[in-house]
């Protein structure tokens, strides 16, 4: 037994059914649906609202409902705007506004699955995501120094010349896979982490003479390597695979501390510096007037620490002993706006005046002066080295083993002379100053220092060239000629 209601507008707008089967509901005026509802036996209460218009709908005594449409279509539209926000057919479900289904499930914008979804199978799973049958990802050919984007597969064409391919920001990316496959056996392909590491390095090499691939994975604060062709790439060079007396990277914040006990990062000013070369000969400054910053400046997209002209930072003890006779000192740095009278480092706390392991590089007139030892008798220089708001890659070298001492500015030598001395040492290695007291401390963005004991080779000196370069986006700066112009050092 069963009611059919035509039009509401003769009716009261509550129903009360004792002992019919179903209501049926057909094409009732718009404004007569609202706030419609039914009560009816077993407690069972349905609101029928303007949706439902051109809609069946059958209420049964056993407290169950059914949605009917003669037309073999519903539309919902919750918004009331006369745009469908969730379409159903027969065979299929549409879910976003104005959308008409394509597939059985069809879903505009994002969708999250609670629990475990099942493809191409009835059958129940054992997985999160259960695949019975191929399945495809988003893929491109790239053949440009781009930054890759939002798909998992791609294709390096290297035909034309050495490319770099730039993974996006690991930290908007977690969980993201990307496999790179190189499409060409002629030239090479660099692989860049950007702003972070992949595994220990900064990127990765697919080397010319293969096609070779490798898949890496963000875990939400850099890149990991989770699998590479045996052959044909190779993992990118760092300072790590040689002997280094002190090794500072502003762009591994990781080793930024906020308190002498290294347990809180720094967000800001920096209290303690961690060494990566292995010996511990962290940089501190407990003063908190006198802390670098990080977080607000930065080369190349990576991370530097910010010396505003009255900051330093300095290590408790000096890896070099008692006597500095061979070193060699790179520095990445950005010039200031406005230069001053400040030096970049010394490698010992100065025993009288002038008596130090000191640059100034550059002094307030763009000078570049070099002091490894007493600065009266030993110093070179170079007028007009530098400018203002300018990016450099600086190495300072003094030997007495095979006597010489000279300076090279983005891989091209600024200044030598056939002349060393050695260099007695007090105290610890000064970072942005000659001095621990603050004497002529540098305004300078400070990117890394790398700091050896003992002679260097040019083959050494040119691998750490073209490590400081690729990552700190210097490498066209390097001069021709150089063995790490057009790409990375690998191992």
């Amino acid at each position: 037994m069963g009611i059919s209601v035509y039009d509401f507008r003769n009716l009261n707008s509550r129903v009360t059914s004792e002992g019919f089967s179903s209501i049926q509901i057909n094409h009732l005026p718009y404004d007569s649906m609202n706030n419609a509802s039914f009560n009816m036996p077993y407690g069972l209460n349905i609101r029928v609202l303007a949706l439902l218009l051109g809609m069946t709908v059958m209420i049964c005594p056993d407290a169950s409902a059914a949605f009917r449409s003669p037309s073999g279509t519903m539309s919902f539209d919750s918004n009331a705007d006369g745009t469908a926000d969730m379409t159903l057919t027969t065979s299929a479900l549409a879910v976003g506004q104005g959308l008409s289904p394509s597939t059985n499930l069809h879903i505009q914008g994002n969708a999250m699955i609670t629990n475990d979804m099942v493809v191409g199978s009835s059958s129940a799973g054992n997985s999160t995501l259960h695949v019975n049958g191929s399945f495809g990802t988003g893929m491109e050919t790239l053949s440009d120094n781009v930054t890759i984007g939002n798909v998992n597969l791609v294709l390096a064409d290297s035909s034309s010349g050495n490319i770099t391919l730039t993974l996006p920001y690991a930290g908007n990316v977690t969980g993201r896979r990307y496999t790179v496959k190189k499409t060409s056996t002629s030239n090479e392909v660099v692989l860049s982490g950007g702003t972070t590491n992949i595994d220990s390095g900064g990127f990765i090499v697919l080397t010319s003479g293969n096609m070779a691939y490798v898949n890496v994975a963000s875990n939400g604060s850099q890149w990991y390597i989770v699998g590479q062709s045996p052959s044909g790439s190779a993992d990118a060079w760092t300072p790590a695979d040689i002997t280094t007396a002190l090794w500072l990277d502003a762009n591994d914040t990781d080793t930024l501390w906020a308190d002498a006990g290294r347990t809180t990062p720094a967000t800001t000013d920096v209290y303690t510096w961690d060494d990566k070369s292995g010996g511990s000969y962290h940089a501190v400054q407990s003063s908190g007037t006198e802390q670098p910053s990080t977080g607000g400046t930065a080369i190349n997209g990576r991370n530097t620490l910010a010396f505003d002209g009255t900051e330093y930072m300095s290590t408790a003890s000096n890896p070099f002993g008692a006597t500095i006779s061979d070193a060699h000192v790179f520095q990445v740095f950005k010039t200031a706006s406005t230069l001053v009278q400040g030096a970049n480092f010394s490698l010992t706390e100065e025993l009288g005046a002038n008596d130090r392991f000191s640059v100034h590089g550059p002094w307030n007139d763009g000078t570049m002066y070099f002091d490894p030892g007493d600065a009266s008798t030993n110093r070179i220089s170079s007028a007009s080295w530098a400018t203002t708001d300018e990016v450099i890659m600086a190495s300072f070298y003094s030997s007495t083993t095979e006597g010489t001492k000279e300076v090279w500015k983005n891989g091209t030598s600024s200044v030598s002379a056939a002349s060393a001395t050695s260099q007695s040492v007090t105290g610890g290695i000064i970072v942005g100053d000659f001095t621990s007291g603050g004497n002529s401390p540098q305004k300078f963005d400070l990117a890394e220092m790398i700091v050896i004991n003992g002679t260097v080779s040019t083959a050494t000196r040119q691998k750490i060239e073209g490590y400081l370069a690729h990552k700190w986006g210097l490498e066209g700066s390097l001069p021709a000629g150089h063995p790490y112009k057009g790409a990375a050092p690998t191992k």
